[in-house]
């Protein structure tokens, strides 16, 4: 037991004398150290907050996509159901059109050889009317021929009468014969005029029935083309109708495979959605608790540089502290002489400028930041070549004024604008809104400087209130390469 207690004051004794022997760093080098430690912390936490910021509005864009891409998909399944349907529908009415084309086709080849009939009987028809005609040419010959004997025997007739007369009375019995034969001359001339004249009509009555048998022979062989030709167009059309059925067919397997395929696709599209918004979640707090770090970490900085003790943030600190006091002490005596009223200096009426992208401003103090602030700002850029700005803003973000490299006419591009034409802007990010709030009397912020064109810049942000006679009007910051 002695001895036990021996060794155990060895050992206290040789760690008192241990502990002697180290040398502890002054309180001023250990803030130092924390404060650089800090910034350096700060500076990953924001580059890993403005990562997953960015990752998180692209995976928000992302899912955006995916739920239009779900909808276009929807879309099509119902088309494709709609265009089955449709398919169905066209195979039905194509089967009965084929129908109909079939029986018509019947009818038409009915009617065709009715036609033919028709034409063949018009054709005989026209050559008995022309053989008519001929025969009828033979019967006006002849009867001519007896008109032209009867006009003969008449005359015969006549000079016999008159012979007899000159016989006395041995010719009055020839003279009755001769009269008698007269007579029966003067009817034959007169049957065969009748008999011309009936002759003449009907052959012209045959005639014209010729003509018209002539048309209508015309008409049934043109009648008889244009049925073959009707007979041809149908069966083109019923072979065209049967084409359209197995198009059909096909189109309604394909519209049905088709919907069976993008069904699947809308299930592991949907797996896909849910994956993504999951992700997106997560990231999202993520940014969440990076953003409570970062604050941690400012805070951290806050506290290192708040003491009295010098640190690598210390002449800029500074340099905001008077530099937000010079642009105070500008504005309040504006004010004084009446350049300007209080509530124009406090003007929050924010016009727009017509045509400007990203969108400018103007409000009632702008002409007079313009007079007032460049001087104090271009001469905090001569400070230290690690300064990239100098500006003020008002309590709502917007900064009317800036360096003059960063106030130039705005162009056609707005990826340049933004980087080179940051005067009249709103500034409502995370630093720039936390600038415009704060009343402490200095705020150290780490932050990604967006440059424009997807660029960035790891900067520091230190920043001061500017007050306006005892009232909060904004904030100036300075911000400078970490």
């Amino acid at each position: 037991m002695v001895r036990l207690l021996t060794r155990s004051t060895t050992r206290r004794a040789a760690s008192r004398a241990q502990l002697g022997r180290i040398k502890f760093e002054s309180p001023e080098a250990v803030v130092v150290q924390v404060s650089s430690l800090a910034s350096a912390l700060g500076i990953h936490v924001v580059d890993i907050w403005g990562i997953i910021d960015s990752l998180a509005t692209k995976l928000e864009e992302q899912t955006s996509y995916f739920h239009n891409i779900g909808e276009v998909a929807n879309d099509v399944v119902l088309s494709n159901e709609r265009v089955s349907e449709l398919a169905q529908k066209t195979k039905v009415v194509a089967q009965d059109v084929d129908n109909l084309l079939e029986s018509s086709k019947g009818t038409v080849d009915s009617s065709l050889s009715e036609i033919r009939s028709l034409a063949a009987w018009v054709s005989n028809t026209s050559d008995e009317l022309v053989e008519l005609g001929v025969e009828l040419q033979s019967v006006a010959s002849v009867a001519a021929s007896i008109d032209q004997i009867a006009q003969q025997t008449h005359i015969l007739a006549l000079n016999a009468r008159i012979e007899a007369v000159r016989s006395g009375v041995h010719g009055v019995s020839f003279a009755v014969i001769a009269n008698s034969i007269r007579d029966l001359a003067d009817q034959t001339i007169s049957m065969a005029g009748s008999i011309g004249e009936k002759l003449s009509g009907l052959t012209e009555r045959v005639n014209s029935l010729d003509r018209s048998a002539q048309k209508a022979r015309h008409g049934a062989s043109n009648t008889e083309t244009g049925t073959n030709s009707i007979s041809g167009v149908i069966t083109g059309a019923a072979s065209a109708v049967s084409e359209v059925d197995r198009d059909a067919s096909e189109m309604a397997s394909a519209a049905q495979d088709s919907s069976g395929q993008m069904a699947q696709f809308n299930s592991s599209l949907s797996m896909l959605i849910e994956g993504v918004e999951s992700s997106s979640r997560e990231l999202v707090l993520a940014k969440t608790k990076s953003s409570d770090l970062l604050d941690a970490v400012e805070v951290l900085l806050q506290k290192a540089n708040a003491s009295a003790i010098d640190t690598v943030d210390t002449p800029f600190i500074k340099l905001a502290i008077d530099t937000a006091a010079d642009l105070s002490r500008l504005l309040e005596n504006a004010i004084a002489s009446g350049r300007i009223s209080e509530d124009e200096v406090f003007d929050d009426d924010y016009v727009p400028i017509a045509g400007s992208n990203p969108p400018q401003y103007l409000t009632k103090f702008v002409r007079l930041t313009d007079e007032l602030f460049v001087a104090p700002q271009e001469r905090a850029l001569e400070m230290d070549a690690r300064i990239a700005y100098c500006a003020a803003s008002d309590r709502n973000g917007f900064g009317p004024t800036h360096n003059l490299k960063f106030s130039k006419p705005q162009g056609p591009d707005p990826i340049w604008n933004a980087a080179n034409c940051r005067n009249r802007l709103m500034y409502k990010d995370r630093t720039g809104l936390s600038v415009a709030k704060n009343q402490d009397l200095v705020h150290l912020q780490t932050y990604r400087r967006h440059m424009g064109g997807g660029q960035y810049v790891l900067m520091k942000d230190v920043s001061s209130p500017i007050w306006v006679n005892g009232l909060h009007w904004g904030g100036l910051r300075i911000g400078y390469t970490a």
